[in-house]
């Protein structure tokens, strides 16, 4: 059996061992969270510059498909600018222009979900880490609550 000096000072260092423990397993789940709420950021970031090409892109094909249809017209003899020739350059302008603008707001629906997911990632980072702080505490306390202080103090006081 241990002598009661030697089973506190046991106890003490045990739960020292286990708060540090406790403390550093929160903190490296609030910097991973961190980690990743930055990663979902830069992808946010990149969503909208996808989205910005894309609807560069929508309007050069858009304005290629105008300049084919009105050559087209042209070349049959035919006005590009009144008649059945007109309303089809209407409709390809108002698709194309639906076509940038739904690109756009699916860059800008994608950034904002990645957007909430990183706060919510940071949130459960910080829960994370202040619940690692207090298992430290309730360990502490348990330990403190174990240890038989008056040994300690009757062999070294």
């Amino acid at each position: 059996m241990c002598e009661p000096v030697s089973l506190a000072l046991m106890t003490i260092a045990s739960t020292g061992i286990s708060v540090a423990g406790s403390i550093k397993e929160g903190n490296a789940k609030r910097r991973a969270a961190d980690a990743q709420a930055d990663l979902n950021e830069q992808q946010a970031g990149r969503e909208l510059e996808i989205a910005a090409l894309n609807a560069e892109r929508d309007e050069e094909e858009g304005a290629l498909l105008l300049g084919r249809q009105i050559a087209l017209a042209s070349a049959q003899g035919g006005s590009a600018n009144s008649g059945s020739n007109l309303l089809v350059q209407r409709q390809t302008a108002g698709r194309t222009q639906l076509n940038k603008e739904l690109a756009m707001m699916t860059g800008r629906d994608k950034a904002t979900t990645l957007r909430a997911n990183a706060s919510q990632t940071r949130d459960q980072g910080r829960s994370d880490q202040t619940s690692g702080q207090i298992q430290a505490l309730g360990t502490a306390v348990k330990g403190a609550k174990k240890t038989d202080f008056k040994a300690i103090t009757t062999a070294f006081g």
